[in-house]
């Protein structure tokens, strides 16, 4: 019976369609979606209470089959009245074989990264993820062209970059030269031996492995350890990999290939910020969430599947990652990581790190010498000095016209002029490395720099209109000058109005503020508030950026509260958490993986005092550096929030939900209830209409956005995500 009044509606439905003059071909794809909403009304009649996702594992039941997993799609759906929308096919800017450049968000920010991160690297982006091995995915017809991981074509070998560009330094040694010690250089060894673990003997394990050399490449993508004893690095080999991806969209096999900006960007994540007192206790604060940063993107891991596929890894952060690096080939071998990664120095200048600071500070990185001179001269501290100099070792890949003014434009473009007539001064900072060029649609091109003063007006008056349409930077293959003793200088004569001043200059440092994506942010006040009358009253500010975005409301309203709370116990207690940077990188690494939150051990201290001289550290559970009764983070805080409560800083009610949210992140971290990606892997792997074979289908997809839809709207609740909160979740959707 039920049958039959699918085939009525069908037939119905295609008379409907037919008589709208869609095409056959785009006919049966919407026919295929169509089910029979007599059913669904009448078992809606039957039950209006929500159900639990426990449902959803009930497949051997054909009602529920129909009901739960089977989405309806009602024929009189507006979306359903028209023909089928088909954008267009360019790839003006991703250049991209796998996804139409109508995906890209229409402001000029977006199509601009995109293309310039392209341009800039010299090639498409490469993200290769591992795909989850069900007992079909390797019989699938996906890889029939796909090369094996092993394949040596696939790979490239390049030689690490010791002496660098006059304008650029090595951290540890403050000079262009980098320090090398074969023996006894490294000082994580030492703190690792401490504690019975080396990363070496780690490492020696996965080079055993079959598929050792792409496990390399593929955290190479992330992070290049460049303080290792070998003289090469492995990467990919770019070229051959986009020129094969235009050929096989799936260019190796059981690996989900992303070849866009696009892929990583699209992604959605939760950001928060907070602000401090002062400056000292914005820069401590920093360092300690650097360290918890990896385990609470563990903590809410959410994005179990890409392109398509189930994948062994349970977060976005590494296609992010891999999505905007910029770097070309030649700075993979000095610049140790991409654009969007983990932070790349701790910056407080408190005991813990002064009395150890390149114990921490142990991977080596690049310093714009200019840049550190500078701040140093304005008296700005040593540690921080040194990590805003590594912010400008990149270039600014967006940049919008008319953020310059046609004064700083004209003076900049006549110092060009007398450059360029002066060749000794030419040799001097002409590099083709990573140098701080500035636009050529906001610095003129070696071929315009002949026109006159009134055409530079002319140019900029059209820019000024078009100030918040339009942002651009053009990367082409003629060397530009170094701009770093321009517009470095101190005088900015060009600039005589003290306020416009004050606001171009923090206009360009935000430019390559906002264009370095870390786990966790340092962010100074602006200069001026919103109407230009006088200081910010903005504090210093951090922003902690790891988090996924969860399915519902009470897990993002946890995950910020939580991290709110850690900071001020934190900040009161000045906990030291301080390890070394190569462990940090590690933990980053392991917390994309599959079920790392309970799987997965991450390096943390024995001793958190704040003067203590224990530098020991050891492989713990989430679970253990979170809730051990000895020095748990949380429950720590469990205590502090009861002190809060009984000095009067507390209500019962704000206690009582802060508690509530602390035994949440307990019963995950535990195993009890299940992170989202967990539970979405879940869901798709007791789908009906999974073949076993890694692959999510049109149904499955449809019936994961249906899903999550449900969960937000209070139709389902999802017992497995939320466990015994779920009544405090029913009574929020009420409210």
């Amino acid at each position: 019976m039920k049958t039959n009044n699918n085939n009525n509606l069908q037939q119905q439905y295609q008379s409907d369609l037919q008589q709208q003059n869609v095409q056959p071909k785009q006919r049966q794809q919407m026919i295929q979606y169509v089910y029979d909403d007599e059913i669904e009304n009448k078992n809606k009649e039957k039950d209006n209470t929500p159900r639990s996702c426990n449902d959803y594992n009930n497949v051997n039941d054909s009602s529920n089959t129909q009901d739960i997993f089977i989405s309806s799609l009602k024929k009189t759906d507006s979306l359903f009245e028209c023909e089928v929308f088909k954008p267009e096919q360019t790839n003006k800017y991703s250049k991209s074989a796998l996804i139409t450049d109508m995906t890209i968000s229409p402001h000029a920010r977006y199509v601009t990264l995109t293309q310039n991160i392209r341009k800039r690297r010299g090639t498409k982006i490469v993200s290769f993820n591992p795909i989850y091995k069900d007992i079909n995915t390797e019989k699938m017809d996906h890889w029939k062209m796909s090369l094996d991981c092993n394949d040596k074509r696939l790979f490239k070998k390049v030689k690490k970059k010791l002496t660098l560009d006059e304008h650029l330094i090595w951290n540890k040694s403050m000079t262009n030269k980098k320090i090398i010690d074969r023996k006894n250089n490294n000082p994580r060894d030492e703190v690792l031996n401490t504690s019975n673990f080396t990363l070496a003997m780690t490492n020696k394990e996965e080079n055993n492995n079959e598929n050792s050399l792409m496990d390399r490449v593929l955290k190479n993508s992330l992070f290049a350890n460049m303080d290792d004893e070998g003289d090469y690095i492995y990467v990919y080999n770019r070229e051959f990999i986009q020129e094969y991806s235009e050929k096989c969209k799936n260019p190796i096999k059981n690996y989900v290939y992303l070849d866009a900006m696009f892929f990583g960007m699209s992604m959605c994540c939760q950001q928060l910020t907070m602000s401090f007192p002062t400056v000292d206790d914005a820069k401590y604060v920093y360092d300690q969430l650097a360290v918890i940063a990896p385990l609470f993107l563990a903590l809410t891991a959410c994005t179990p599947y890409l392109g398509g596929f189930l994948t062994e890894t349970d977060t976005r952060w590494r296609v992010i990652s891999n999505s905007v690096d910029c770097r070309t080939e030649e700075e993979l071998s000095y610049i140790c990581k991409p654009r969007y990664s983990g932070i790349s120095l701790y910056i407080s200048n408190e005991l813990p790190l002064k009395r150890n600071y390149y114990f921490y500070n142990d991977v080596d990185v690049i310093l714009d010498k200019n840049v550190y001179d500078k701040l140093k001269k304005e008296n700005v501290d040593e540690y921080l000095a040194r990590h805003i100099a590594s912010l400008f070792v990149r270039d600014p890949i967006v940049v919008f016209e008319g953020s310059y003014s046609e004064r700083d434009i004209a003076t900049i473009q006549k110092k060009i002029m007398e450059l360029s007539n002066d060749e000794d001064k030419i040799k001097g900072m002409v590099e083709g490395s990573s140098s701080n060029s500035l636009s050529s649609k906001v610095l003129l091109d070696n071929e315009d720099r002949n026109k006159n003063d009134s055409s530079i007006k002319e140019m900029n008056k059209s820019n000024d209109n078009n100030h918040n349409n339009n942002c651009h930077i053009e990367y082409n293959n003629k060397k530009d000058i170094n701009m770093n003793k321009i517009y470095l200088s101190d005088n900015f004569e060009f600039i005589e109005d003290y306020e416009e001043k004050v606001l171009s200059s923090h206009q360009h440092f935000e430019n390559f503020q906002s264009t370095n994506w870390n786990s966790v942010r340092f962010k100074p006040p602006p200069i001026l508030d919103n109407h230009f009358k006088g200081p910010s009253s903005i504090g210093w500010r951090v922003e902690f950026r790891t988090p996924d975005i969860q399915i519902t409301d009470f897990e993002n309203s946890c995950v910020v509260t939580l991290v709110m709370l850690l900071s001020k116990f934190i900040l009161k207690e000045r906990l030291n958490l301080y390890i070394p940077m190569t462990l940090l990188e590690e933990n980053l690494f392991r917390a994309s993986k599959r079920e790392a939150l309970t799987k997965e051990k991450f390096y943390f201290r024995k001793d958190l005092s704040y003067d203590t001289l224990n530098n020991e550290f050891e492989e713990k559970s989430i679970y253990d550096i979170f809730f051990n009764e000895t020095n748990g983070l949380f429950f720590l805080c469990y205590k502090y929030v009861d002190e809060l409560f009984k000095e009067g800083l507390l209500n019962q009610s704000a206690k009582n939900k802060i508690d509530e949210y602390i035994e949440f992140v307990k019963q995950r971290c535990s195993g009890k209830i299940c992170t989202g990606a967990m539970y979405l892997r879940n869901f798709i792997l007791n789908h009906p209409a999974y073949e076993k074979n890694s692959y999510i289908n049109s149904k499955i997809n449809y019936d994961i956005c249906k899903l999550i839809a449900d969960i937000g709207k209070g139709l389902i609740i999802p017992q497995e995500l939320l466990g015994v909160f779920v009544d405090p979740y029913k009574e929020r959707i009420k409210r």
